[in-house]
């Protein structure tokens, strides 16, 4: 019990730090307030899936405990940006603005996205990982090729706030964050799970096919990406079509 509770204080401690670190970076502004709220996106979430594997054993009750951190985290970026607690300096680095109710948009659902899939899929489900890496290293990653003077230079057809280069970057990023999780989670050590004194083996099972899947469903969320929208949904729309094609192809 006490080894199950230092590395769940150990993942704690990673994931504050984590934010810690680039909220120095923000607000010393030695890195653009833009490029830091992208780089939260895109290594918050597989940071914290593969600090999973630092437990040692779980039990049952293991991914509920472990989905206390993005809910935390959640809730505390709620209060900000409903106005209930101070937060000027997450603001500045997780806004793209200084408007406090961006909090209860893009970085609320991306936590509550992520409670979703340690809680209830955990770490035997392909289509939750791959979901994390589509919106993390996909849509997470397409605004820093994008939004550059190159990628605004090729502006798509159908929406001209959205770049060819931005989409591409969507596609490989996500394809090879997708990949490289799935294999990380697939690898040989990771072969029980312990549940009710019963050794049952939970890892994923990496198939060939998985190359050619992997691809179907990044050309889907980079597609979905791409469309013009009036609400400020892609944390939610880009996982959840990760998740409707992962279930058929994976």
């Amino acid at each position: 019990m006490m080894g199950l509770a230092a590395n769940y204080v150990f993942v704690a401690s990673l994931a504050l730090s984590w934010i810690i670190v680039n909220v120095i970076l923000a607000n010393q502004r030695l890195v653009s307030r833009n490029t830091t709220r992208k780089i939260v996106h895109i290594g918050t979430g597989p940071l914290f899936l593969m600090s999973w594997l630092t437990f040692p054993s779980f039990t049952s009750w293991t991914p509920f405990l472990l989905s206390l951190i993005p809910l935390t985290f959640s809730l505390f970026y709620a209060s900000i940006g409903l106005g209930l607690v101070n937060g000027t300096l997450l603001i500045r680095t997780l806004c793209r603005s200084d408007d406090r109710t961006e909090l209860v948009s893009g970085p609320l659902q991306y936590g509550l996205f992520h409670v979703f899939i340690t809680s209830v899929l955990w770490i035997s489900s392909p289509q939750g990982i791959v979901a994390s890496a589509q919106l993390c290293g996909g849509d997470g990653i397409a605004p820093l090729f994008g939004q550059t003077k190159l990628g605004r230079s090729y502006p798509l057809p159908w929406n001209p706030k959205k770049t060819w280069i931005g989409s591409a970057a969507m596609f490989f990023g996500g394809y090879l964050l997708s990949l490289f999780l799935v294999l990380y989670f697939s690898a040989d050590p990771l072969q029980y799970f312990i549940q009710r004194d019963e050794v049952l083996p939970i890892r994923i099972t990496f198939r060939n096919y998985y190359f050619v899947s992997l691809i179907w469903i990044s050309l889907a969320t980079t597609i979905v990406e791409s469309l013009p929208m009036s609400l400020q949904i892609d944390n939610l729309l880009v996982p959840f079509v990760s998740f409707a094609v992962g279930y058929l192809v994976l």
